[in-house]
């Protein structure tokens, strides 16, 4: 199985729709991350099996059931009939009580299975024992309001589903009956199942990956027998082809290197000595000489390997390993600049994504958290679909207390990749922000807590500690109590609205305060990265929050100013205005001495840095009577393309952030 194209039946019923969803989501993400593809019918088909149902199914080698409860079903032998008084009454035992589930999917799995599909049946706890279709199908079972907790089962049995398939497929390739293969599906019908050598010449044109993903697994589960029978045939396949049987054995010693342990240095370089412009081979040795912390010696292969590339994408990797490599040397300006030069080229959407993502992986491990969140926010610009990067961004956020920041990246992580990590780390950020409500509700999920609570007292008890949904479970059990505790009741759960309510407005006001902060990053991240020189056209007098400042642009990037200004002090007028009133001498003029500093750097192209340093000294008769006043700030910012505007974020002492502007004054003020 090269890839598995799935075909998923599932029900249309309202009420199935959000389970549905949910698992619709989970396939979605493993596009990503596996060989694996999906589709489905997009309206419920009334009657038998539709030629649109049939039509998509072409093609699939994999046929996944969600067999949701539909109808209770029960066997009359089960009833018990009652006498006497309760001769009207029929009961059954719980034990008894099965479901059915949707006839439509139930014909699409027979389909799929009649056509050589492999089926896995995703099954809800109750439904009955599905007769009438394979005995040995792959299910698993599933509970309502738990999905996620067989989503590892799932990922396991594609995981399991793709590796054996693909070993089974590719283990041997000797004669055997073209009756034992599928050819419309290309699934063999057992694992010990031979290609015949009509399905061989198919297997060629696509076996490299296949070969080295088969390698790694036996090479990481130890198994030697199938890694010999690897060897063999992919040296009897590509016999004569020098530079493919020499690739072939380094990324062997590289999988030895990676997966045991083992020294394989002195080999990888005797077989550069023979192919000294391989890039593959140099590939392998940066990785080697990186594990024994020889980043000069790893940048050097990289960059080699780098240069005698041919494949674009995969010269960028090279070149995001050498950037790494740079930057775990302490030459994190090294590292940047050999990635935006590659940027400033002229490359594809995905290669954009693919070099903000190195930035940010430079940027971590140099230890600058600004620039590591401004790139992965740009790197999901063009990857919106890495939920990867996404939680990498969320996590950095939540550690450096922008939980408002986190909230919005783990909402996405949520809603497309619902994981038991992703539901506490939501979590995580709802407590943070003071949401118990909400916070509560995903712990739950991420925890699969089961709690058994009861009547009002318990449930006043739960709100206490945001456990809302509980607390809700809990009154609607109580249809029993007497008045005045159903006026309780009442109480709780006007108290229940209005929690949610709350949170709903407090989350709303939460991710509408983010947009500033987001888009700040976001435009930080071009300024720093995309080719601009500043000029000195930014020489001059500039507002800011703090007074007036001057800003001069000097060799290196420096910026430097100073400015000064003597105002009157507003003390001496409030102490002038009430001996006007009591007929006193009038005090002698006093006045504030105000002098500004600023000192920056620029970063990178738009990107600077500053301090801004406000003393503040009082006179009298032109002389300091008073020990200055100072304040500092600190910020970063972006100069705009007509470098007559700045944009900063600025801290104060107690390290409090604020964003602002510095504009640039007209030469006549």
């Amino acid at each position: 199985m090269n890839k598995i194209r799935a075909f998923i039946g599932h029900s249309f019923e309202q009420n199935d729709e959000s389970v549905v969803l949910k698992f619709i989501k989970l396939f979605d993400s493993f596009k990503g991350t596996m060989d694996f593809d999906w589709d489905h019918a997009e309206e419920t088909q009334i009657g038998y099996i539709s030629q649109k149902v049939i039509e998509k199914m072409e093609g699939k080698n994999l046929f996944i059931g969600i067999f949701t409860k539909k109808n209770i079903e029960i066997e009359e032998s089960n009833l018990q009939k009652h006498r006497g008084f309760f001769r009207d009454k029929i009961t059954l035992k719980e034990k008894h009580i099965a479901y059915g589930t949707s006839y439509w999917i139930f014909q699409e799995s027979g389909y799929a299975i009649a056509k050589k599909m492999k089926p896995l049946f995703l099954i809800e706890k109750g439904v009955r024992k599905l007769d009438g279709l394979q005995a040995d199908t792959e299910f698993i079972e599933f509970c309502r309001g738990k999905e996620t907790e067989c989503f590892q089962k799932i990922n396991d049995a594609l995981a399991s589903i793709l590796k054996d398939s693909v070993i089974g497929a590719e283990k041997n390739v000797t004669s055997v009956s073209s009756d034992n293969t599928d050819k419309e599906s290309g699934i063999a019908k057992n694992k010990s199942t031979k290609i015949s050598g009509e399905m061989q010449a198919d297997e060629n044109q696509k076996d490299d990956k296949h070969f080295i993903l088969n390698a790694y697994f036996a090479i990481r589960d130890k198994k030697l027998d199938i890694l010999k029978e690897l060897d063999i045939e992919y040296l009897r396949i590509n016999k004569g082809n020098e530079v493919k049987i020499i690739e072939w054995q380094a990324s062997i010693l590289s999988f030895e290197s990676l997966l045991n342990k083992k020294d394989v240095l002195s080999e990888l370089i005797s077989m550069q000595d023979k192919y000294p412009d391989n890039p593959l081979i140099s590939n392998f040795i940066g990785n080697e000489y990186e594990k024994y912390n020889n980043f000069e010696k790893a940048v050097e292969e990289y960059l080699k390997s780098a240069s005698n590339e041919e494949e674009k994408n995969t010269k960028l990797l090279r070149i995001g390993s050498a950037a790494q490599a740079y930057a775990k040397n302490s030459q994190g300006s090294v590292a940047i600049d050999i990635l935006l030069k590659e940027l400033n080229g002229e490359i594809s959407t995905n290669a954009k994504g693919l070099i903000y993502e190195f930035l940010s992986e430079v940027s971590k491990i140099v230890v600058n958290d600004d620039l590591f969140i401004a790139f992965l926010e740009k790197a999901l610009i063009f990857k919106p679909n890495n939920d990867s990067l996404r939680f990498d961004l969320a996590y950095k956020y939540s550690s450096i207390n922008k939980n408002e920041l986190a909230l919005y990246h783990y909402k996405i992580l949520v809603s497309n990749s619902p994981s038991p990590s992703n539901y506490n780390n939501i979590g995580v950020a709802y407590d943070n922000l003071k949401m118990p409500g909400k916070s509560v509700e995903f712990y739950i999920n991420a925890s699969k807590m089961g709690l058994t609570l009861s009547r009002t007292n318990i449930a006043h008890k739960l709100l206490n500690e945001g456990f809302v949904d509980y607390a809700n479970e809990q009154i609607s059990k109580t249809s029993d109590l007497e008045k005045d505790e159903k006026e309780k009741i009442g109480n709780v759960l006007s108290r229940i609205g209005r929690i949610y309510d709350e949170e709903k407005r407090k989350e709303k006001e939460v991710l509408d305060n983010i947009v500033v902060e987001r888009q700040f990053n976001l435009d930080y991240a071009d300024a720093f990265s995309i080719d601009f020189k500043v000029k000195e056209i930014v020489n001059g007098d500039w507002s800011s929050k703090h007074g007036f400042i001057a800003i001069n642009l000097q060799p290196d990037g420096i910026l430097f100013g100073k400015k000064e200004e003597v105002v009157e002090d507003n003390n001496w007028l409030l102490a002038f205005a009430l001996t006007n009133t009591t007929g006193k001498t009038n005090p002698e003029k006093s006045y504030i001495k105000i002098e500004r500093t600023f000192q920056g750097k620029i970063t990178k192209n738009r990107a600077f840095e500053y301090r801004i340093k406000v003393e503040k000294s009082k006179l009298k008769n032109d002389k300091i009577v008073k020990e200055a006043d100072i304040s500092e700030f600190s910020g970063y910012g972006i100069v705009n393309k007509e470098m007559n505007l700045l944009n900063v974020v600025e801290f104060d002492k107690d390290k409090k952030q604020y964003f602002a502007e510095i504009k640039k004054l007209p030469p006549w003020i």
